[in-house]
């Protein structure tokens, strides 16, 4: 039973370092996929989200995350620390970001974002037997280096983007305090799409369609969010051979963002029979800031004339 369970974390560990974490808050805070993003915020701004996958099951998946961003004029700068546990393995990262935008026009912009730093993969091999031969070859922590990059394309209401969320290739717990990195920045990509359609009155809907490649094998997700004025927003994401999602949120002096998803399992997660809990705090400080106009094209003074 011991070398069974042991087989198994180490299968989830090949798993972890491959896949693309799911992530119910696009709508509000699309850094999570892509980093370029960040230089749509406007103020300074510290983010709070905790996920909580199949609540009741012990060793479900637990996701946690701290962003804090800091705009300057064009570019952003911020700091994002994650922390993912599933059952017996945990990972930690913390990375810095950048993110520049060119302003092309009064109506379309083009953002880049870079996000790089270390990882630390921690397995509790505590719960099985120490002189296991598998467990001789593990390191209860090791440490990696990550990273992630993106670019938008925004006109009016409509935002496009691709983004690689893992440029580099790790495997985790391979016996070495330090894993061996690789390159392999097309081994994941994350394509979205979002427009926001004025309604009637003050409702606003916003369809999102997200494109998510891991080792060729794409899998779609959608969203549907109507804005209610400025401080209410409510919706649904579907996502596939995961599940369907609930989601509110609201804010509270245009400081304080408060938001929630809850997610039933369909498809292949049905059989599990339990739901999950996202939540999403964000708080502003300071002034907003105001983008530069984009540079006026000037007619040479002999055509002025004319």
């Amino acid at each position: 039973m011991r070398l069974f369970f042991l087989l198994c974390a180490f299968s989830v560990t090949a798993l972890f370092g491959q896949e693309i974490a799911p992530y119910n808050q696009f709508h509000t805070n699309p850094f999570f996929y892509n980093a370029s993003f960040a230089s749509d915020k406007k103020q300074a701004e510290v983010s709070l989200t905790y996920r909580q996958q199949w609540a009741g099951l012990s060793g479900a998946p637990k996701f946690s995350n701290l962003l804090m961003l800091l705009p300057l004029n064009k570019i952003t700068f911020g700091l994002n620390i994650q922390n993912n546990t599933r059952g017996i393995l945990t990972n930690t990262s913390a990375q810095l970001a950048i993110s520049y935008k060119a302003q092309l026009s009064s109506y379309a912009s083009l953002s880049f974002g870079f996000a790089a730093g270390v990882g630390r993969s921690s397995l509790d091999i505590s719960q099985v037997d120490p002189n296991d031969p598998l467990v001789a070859t593990t390191l209860s922590n090791s440490f990696s280096l990550n990273g992630q990059t993106g670019i938008n394309f925004q006109f009016k209401t409509l935002a496009l983007g691709v983004s690689i969320p893992q440029i580099f290739d790790n495997a985790p717990n391979n016996g070495q305090s330090f894993q061996k990195t690789q390159l392999n920045p097309f081994r994941s990509i994350v394509a979205s799409a979002r427009v926001r359609f004025p309604s009637t009155g003050k409702v606003k809907f916003e369809p999102i369609l997200i494109s998510k490649t891991v080792q060729g094998v794409t899998t779609m997700e959608a969203y549907g969010v109507f804005h209610i004025g400025d401080p209410l927003r409510a919706g649904l994401l579907w996502r596939q051979n995961f599940g369907a999602a609930g989601l509110l949120g609201f804010d509270i002096a245009k400081a304080l963002s408060i938001n929630y998803s809850f997610e039933v399992p369909v498809g292949l997660d049905s059989s599990l029979a339990y739901n999950t809990h996202e939540f999403n705090l964000s708080v502003k400080f300071g002034q907003p800031h105001i983008d530069a106009p984009a540079p006026k094209n000037k007619l040479p003074k002999a055509l002025k004339r004319r």
